[in-house]
This record gives C-alpha cells, sequence and structure tokens, in this order.
C-alpha cells in the first residue's frame, strides 16, 4: 500500500516547490528586519526538521523497510542536503529584497 515500484517524480518536485514556497512566506516573520545567508539556513534547517519528523519519523510505523536506521540515516542525509541548499538560497534571494526596497 504503501511502497510504489516506480515514484512519481513530477509529484516528488512538486511537492519540493510547494515546500520552498511555504518557507519562502514564512521566512520574513522569522528574518525580522534582517536577512542573511545564515538566518536563511537556520529558519531553513528548523522546517527541515520539521518535515523530517513528519516524512521520515512519523511514517517510520507506516512504511516497511529492510533497516530503519539506515532508512532514517539516508532520510536525514537527504533533508540536511535539501534544506541546507534551500536556505542558502532563501537567505540569498530575500537578502537582495531588503537590500533592494
Amino acid at each position: 500500500m504503501y511502497n510504489r515500484a516506480e515514484p512519481i517524480i513530477p509529484l516528488d518536485m512538486s511537492s519540493m516547490i510547494i515546500q520552498g514556497l511555504i518557507m519562502s512566506y514564512f521566512y520574513p516573520y522569522y528574518a525580522k528586519d534582517k536577512s542573511t545567508i545564515k538566518t536563511g539556513l537556520k529558519f531553513s534547517l528548523v522546517m527541515g526538521l520539521f518535515l523530517f519528523s513528519v516524512t521520515t519519523l512519523a511514517n517510520a510505523v507506516k512504511i516497511e523497510v529492510t533497516s530503519l536506521q539506515q532508512w532514517c540515516i539516508i532520510q536525514l542525509a537527504f533533508h540536511l542536503i535539501q534544506f541546507t541548499i534551500t536556505g542558502v538560497f532563501i537567505g540569498l534571494i530575500k537578502t537582495n529584497s531588503y537590500t533592494n526596497t
């Protein structure tokens, strides 16, 4: 029921775009009046931890995997990469938008 033979890549990419849009929307509330790459990174990693708890830990009880520890480590690595990159870009984009206004 939970395991697909072939992933639906466009749906997965859409979910990451939606996550990015939501994070970009809420970021100014976190950064207040000052935005830096460091602030963007901190915010993104907090959001990534939240999503990790939903997509990895909560799903761990539903998805049958051969090694739960290995699956969690792979998921953690994926989230760290995704949200580190996202945080840098959010910080860059918002830093430029604050300096241009």
